[in-house]
């Protein structure tokens, strides 16, 4: 990871427990996330920013309280620009895996201002 790319990313959100059942899963889609942020997005370039926020939802659904996590990525210039159309690991994780397993609902778009997740 460059030496400054830990100063491009906030993070913000309240403490929350995890059921542990979601944690593994969680984790992976969040390493992939940095990860994609390395090769090809907000971290591979000079500019880039990621902001992760998260918020907890006031009304509990089939017995437990959900959360709301963004992941938003901002750069005006990269090495890689985004293959769309392609799916690969990342994008099958958060597409699919995390709202089978964890009942998520998920949305992944990339825009013009490089903002997305």
């Amino acid at each position: 990871m460059p030496a400054d790319a830990l100063d491009r990313i906030s993070v913000d959100g309240p403490v929350a427990v995890l059921p542990r059942e979601s944690v593994q899963l969680l984790s992976l889609a969040l390493h992939e996330l940095v990860t994609n942020a390395l090769k090809h997005g907000a971290l591979n370039g000079l500019d880039g920013t990621i902001d992760i926020r998260w918020k907890l939802q006031e009304e509990e659904v089939n017995g437990s309280k959900g959360a709301t996590l963004e992941w938003i990525e901002k750069a005006t210039r990269s090495e890689n620009k985004p293959d769309k159309s392609r799916r690969g690991f990342g994008r099958v994780l958060l597409e699919e895996a995390l709202p089978l397993q964890l009942n998520a609902k998920t949305h992944y778009r990339i825009t013009g201002d490089r903002a997305g997740h």
